[in-house]
């Protein structure tokens, strides 16, 4: 043990430990061998035995299993540890010693009060009659079940070791009761009595909760947490990403076709701070899924409940996940660091939703939910806010649905910081002079568009190579037009897209963009 017993304690310590050297006996086995009636100088009431074997069982001393007899019952067994503690300690045999003083219940120990039982019940530990079951709806029944609901209520364990404790205490009521009865005390009787022996069922479940809670327990499932909730969030988060980039791959352009099928102009970026935002989705999901996995598993090894848990597992991960959220090293946009601060925010409900221990992580109606916020988080354009990056071309120029067939072909590049632009009017007999106008653009709702109060492009271009270098980085997003003279000698617009790119310099991170906004 991990200190050194004295006093009453290492008196009972020793007594149990004796009494399972060879032998498995269930509790109330236990309770008849050693309790007050068959004497000692130490009291070890009914109330406390079962806190008491728990500590030991803790402690190592000996364990709990469940034995298939004549019905399945909890058994206690002697362990190694506990075999080289009464070894070291000089802790004999308690059914082997001879009794000092008369050989009769009620009899005591001559000397540093030592254990044993009288003769007579040598080899029929806890003998009692065999009664039958009570039914359900007796008096004798319904003040078992009421007294294990309110135990039970009072239980903070997790669910595999409640359920233990309600069945282990279920059958000590049985059977304290079936010992009473052959003693000639009536069925109700005899059950309302071995309930009081046992005390008010919330003082009881304290006492339970004490011995089987164990800071030591709690320190070994922190642990066991940590390593499922790391391998479990990143094994998430990689299948997750993986998937998103294979949305954005694939989808993007789909989803233009169709639209343009029906003459709509969307805009659809694929930048640096799109995949950030990504990475941050499937920050989400591995967050999720780490914390709903790890939960369970920290309650089963701490034997606390879930729900006395969850905020210390909750801070446990939110904590560390908000600090590489804030400092993690990539381009952002408004929505991307608000989805980069909601992977804290998913640890956290996932430990408000545990999964069963060895359950399924993500069920079908979770998992439809999911990939429903992960979709319309990525088709939000109007929530993005992009900077200037000359490496980006437009996402796809629109087709020009007027009466002028135009061919327009954008080519970037990155290492000249221009657009090649290439407009072919050959078809457009009359139409002559083209250029790129570059305005600057706003946002309204999802939509994006020329801004109304900018009097003059910011950038004109009548050759094929546009320097995009020049243009103010105050700006974050580009009205590009390509406009030509028709034949009512007027210019006209004949083809317009969006120019995108990176947020503004010093905001590579949380942190950096909120120290962005503070000094603006």
């Amino acid at each position: 043990m991990d200190q050194k017993l004295t006093g009453d304690d290492v008196r009972i310590t020793r007594a149990i430990v004796g009494a399972l050297r060879g032998r498995d006996l269930t509790g109330f086995e236990l309770w008849r061998w050693l309790g007050p009636i068959h004497g000692s100088t130490t009291q070890l009431t009914e109330a406390a035995l079962y806190p008491t074997l728990y500590r030991l069982e803790e402690a190592g001393l000996i364990e709990g299993h469940w034995s298939e007899d004549e019905r399945t019952r909890r058994k206690y067994r002697m362990t190694t540890t506990g075999r080289l503690q009464a070894d070291a300690q000089g802790w004999n045999d308690v059914a082997s010693r001879r009794r000092r003083g008369e050989a009769g219940v009620g009899g005591t120990l001559a000397e540093d009060g030592d254990w044993s039982w009288p003769p007579d019940q040598a080899g029929q530990a806890g003998a009692y009659p065999d009664v039958p079951e009570a039914p359900s709806d007796s008096p004798e029944a319904i003040a078992a079940a009421a007294y294990i609901r309110a135990l039970d209520a009072s239980l903070q364990l997790s669910a595999v070791y409640r359920a233990d404790v309600r069945e282990e205490i279920d059958d000590h009521l049985a059977d304290s009761s079936a010992r009473l009865q052959g003693q000639g005390i009536e069925c109700a009787d005899a059950m309302d009595q071995a309930i009081a022996y046992l005390g008010p069922a919330d003082a009881l479940a304290s006492q339970i909760n004490e011995a089987q809670s164990t800071d030591k327990r709690l320190d070994k499932g922190l642990s066991w947490a940590s390593a499922v909730g790391m391998t479990s969030s990143l094994v998430g988060l990689a299948l997750c990403w993986f998937l998103i980039s294979f949305f954005l791959l694939i989808g993007p352009p789909l989803i233009l076709g169709i639209a343009a099928g029906f003459g709509a102009r969307l805009y659809a970026p694929s930048t640096a701070e799109l995949h950030a935002q990504a990475f941050g989705l499937a920050g989400w999901v591995g967050a999720f899924v780490g914390a709903r996995r790890s939960l369970p598993h920290l309650a089963h090894r701490s034997r606390r409940s879930e729900r006395s848990l969850w905020r210390l597992w909750a801070l446990t991960g939110a904590a560390p996940l908000t600090l590489a959220a804030v400092i993690l090293p990539v381009g952002l946009d408004p929505l991307s660091a608000v989805v980069l601060l909601g992977i804290p925010a998913a640890w956290v409900l996932g430990t408000l939703r545990p999964a069963r221990l060895y359950g399924p992580t993500i069920t079908t109606r979770g998992g439809a939910i999911g990939v429903a916020i992960v979709v319309a988080a990525l088709l939000l354009p109007g929530a993005r806010t992009w900077g200037f990056d000359p490496a980006a071309g437009p996402a796809a120029a629109s087709p020009f649905t007027g009466n002028v067939p135009v061919q327009v072909t954008w080519n970037g590049s990155q290492a000249a910081g221009t657009w090649r632009v290439t407009m072919d009017l050959s078809k457009s007999p009359g139409w002559h002079d083209p250029r790129v106008e570059l305005w600057p653009a706003v946002r309204s709702g999802v939509g994006i568009g020329p801004d109304r109060k900018a009097t003059a492009p910011s950038l004109t271009s009548y050759s094929g190579s546009v320097d995009l270098t020049t243009l103010p980085r105050s700006v974050t997003d580009w009205w590009a037009t390509v406009s030509a003279i028709g034949p009512d000698g007027q210019r006209h617009a004949i083809d317009a897209s969006v120019v995108y790119g990176y947020p503004v310099r010093g905001r590579s991170s949380v942190a950096g963009w909120l120290i962005g906004l503070v000094h603006r």
